[in-house]
């Protein structure tokens, strides 16, 4: 069975016969690693000041919502090229090369930091989680959001 990033082939649903490599739900990304509450995530990243958040969001979305206070800013679409260890060197974001860094994701939702976590686990992190309900979670929490910095 061929293994994507984003899970066996399958569409998510336990239909592996379509051949899709898809989880557009996120929910197998959401089984393979674990989600955090908002609270936990800023208790971990208190705790551990090398701990890393990472807003998977495209820059409109973070402009449009805030980002996490302390959160870096990686769209899910470049995460799995800045976080290898085997691109060019200029294409490698350098918070993103130690696999044994604590990483959690955040998005608008949740599928897509599910992903992108799941994502990470596959190229080797080992201490890596989602925001469960993410950023609406995050403020519903009354955590601090600051405006995104545009890059």
């Amino acid at each position: 069975m061929a293994v994507s990033p984003l899970g066996p082939r399958g569409n998510g649903k336990g239909d592996a016969d379509r051949g899709e490599d898809r989880d557009a739900d996120g929910r197998y990304a959401a089984a393979a690693v674990p989600g955090v509450g908002p609270e936990e995530a800023r208790r971990r990243q208190q705790a551990d000041p090398n701990t890393l958040i990472v807003d998977v969001r495209d820059l409109a979305n973070r402009r449009a919502s805030g980002m996490v206070e302390g959160a870096i800013a990686v769209s899910s679409g470049t995460l799995p090229f800045v976080a290898d260890t085997e691109v060019p060197e200029e294409w490698r974001d350098p918070r993103l090369q130690d696999r044994s860094r604590s990483v959690i994701t955040v998005c608008d939702l949740g599928p897509m930091s599910a992903l992108a976590a799941k994502t990470l686990k596959d190229m080797g992190f080992r201490d890596v989680a989602y925001v469960e309900g993410d950023t609406l979670a995050w403020k519903d929490d009354g955590l601090l959001t600051v405006p995104s910095t545009g890059d």
